[in-house]
């Protein structure tokens, strides 16, 4: 069936939506400090290229291969397009971790606080700061990284 085996295209159209909103958001923080333009519209590219990596590398299997996008979910056939996409998934983890600690990166996302921030039920933002960001990618690094091994280890039977 058709939408089964191109759902990565709503993945990609989902991802490069956010992208999109965090573009918009960016662009509104910027028109109170322009001179954080540059840092959002680097963050746009790079979300929508690192974020669509993977789900490109799921339609190349789709298409080319034999996979349909629920085998990515068992990792237990090695195929070529199965492999490279989980080890784009953990690229992006690595470099996410090595840019947040050691690049700055919590720094960068304080500046440029459009792009994590949420509101409030009251419609106020919530509170940017270096803790927050930290705890928030430890952890959600850890729930994927728990999830990739699981993936991997986990018995297919």
């Amino acid at each position: 069936m058709f939408i089964f085996r191109h759902f990565w295209i709503a993945l990609i159209v989902a991802t490069s939506y956010n992208a999109l909103v965090i573009r918009k958001r960016g662009l509104a923080h910027v028109a109170s400090a322009t001179h954080l333009l540059g840092g959002y519209e680097v963050a746009f590219r790079v979300y929508l290229i690192l974020g669509n990596l993977p789900w490109v590398i799921m339609g190349m299997g789709c298409l080319f291969g034999s996979l349909l996008p629920h085998d990515f979910l068992e990792p237990n056939i090695r195929d070529p397009y199965m492999v490279l996409f989980h080890a784009t998934i953990v690229l992006n983890f690595i470099l996410t971790a090595w840019w947040l600690f050691f690049q700055r990166g919590v720094d960068f996302l304080e500046r440029h606080s459009a792009l994590v921030s949420r509101l409030d039920n009251q419609g106020n933002p919530y509170p940017v700061t270096s803790g927050r960001i930290k705890l928030i990618a430890v952890i959600l690094l850890l729930i994927g990284s728990a999830a990739m091994i699981s993936m991997w280890t986990s018995d297919p039977s």
